[in-house]
């Protein structure tokens, strides 16, 4: 039965990919990334630049009881502090075969597989893998497994964390089988490979917007490196010029959001 009064869900954006989400006791972080700026990431004939650091250093960062990491293979997912960061968070949530390369502190998921975590009131929290792609059909040998997350508790849909992806009929169907009060939503248009996204764009963002017609879109992934081509901005532009700002949340670096 869902519940008749949903937690508070609290977000505090820190950079990148990398959000911090509260949520009944419980803390999660995304795709931790908290390298300095101006290092340069080789990654076979790609090189990736960070622009800006994290909102606050990793020391500063308090307890974290679950990491919801989407894939490990690229470093602005998860950098070397971030990775370094992974041994001390109790649980790791990632793909298969991310999870095999992080070692045995993390658990991999397919699309749809969930894992229960106890609150400390006693409540459950329940996390599904959802599905994500990568970029346009047929990246997957490029780009690798990924996988977004979705927070719910007692049939109540609370967070969608939709993992580096496109909008395509994967993340639809995730709008079919839930509808979550917040989605954090992975944007910046990445363009590191070619003259396509690997993330989604002002286009994505709107489609998500309208199958998640109940939730507050929350942008993450648009800023701090070299290979993001839209900002939070551009999807704000878009959004008012289509009559759905208020479907939208900016987000400021190290400044907590709270949802009721």
């Amino acid at each position: 039965m869902p519940l008749t009064q949903p937690p508070a869900v609290e977000i505090t954006y820190i950079g990148g990919p990398t959000a911090v989400i509260s949520i009944a006791g419980v803390t999660f972080i995304t795709d931790p990334t908290f390298d300095a700026p101006g290092r340069e990431y080789a990654l076979g004939k790609v090189t990736l630049r960070k622009l800006n650091g994290p909102a606050f250093p990793v020391e500063h960062l308090g307890k974290i009881d679950v990491a919801l990491v989407s894939h490990e293979q690229h470093p602005d997912n998860l950098d070397i502090a971030g990775r370094a960061l992974l041994p001390r968070i109790p649980l790791v949530l990632s793909t298969k075969h991310s999870a095999a390369r992080l070692g045995a502190h993390a658990l991999g998921l397919d699309p749809w597989d969930s894992r229960m975590i106890d609150t400390p009131s006693g409540s459950t929290l329940r996390i599904t893998a959802t599905p994500a792609r990568h970029g346009p059909a047929g990246i997957e040998p490029l780009s690798g497994e990924v996988i977004g997350f979705l927070i719910s508790m007692d049939g109540t849909d609370l967070v969608y964390v939709t993992g580096d992806t496109v909008w395509y009929e994967g993340t639809a169907e995730v709008a079919r089988r839930y509808q979550p009060r917040v989605v954090v939503l992975f944007g910046g248009a990445a363009s590191a490979r070619g003259p396509f996204h690997l993330t989604m764009n002002t286009n994505d963002a709107v489609e998500a917007a309208k199958a998640f017609s109940n939730a507050t879109l929350v942008p993450v992934h648009h800023d701090g490196w070299a290979h993001f081509t839209q900002t939070q901005f551009d999807i704000q532009k878009t959004f008012a010029a289509l009559g759905i700002a208020d479907r939208l949340q900016l987000v400021e670096p190290g400044q907590p959001m709270r949802f009721q």
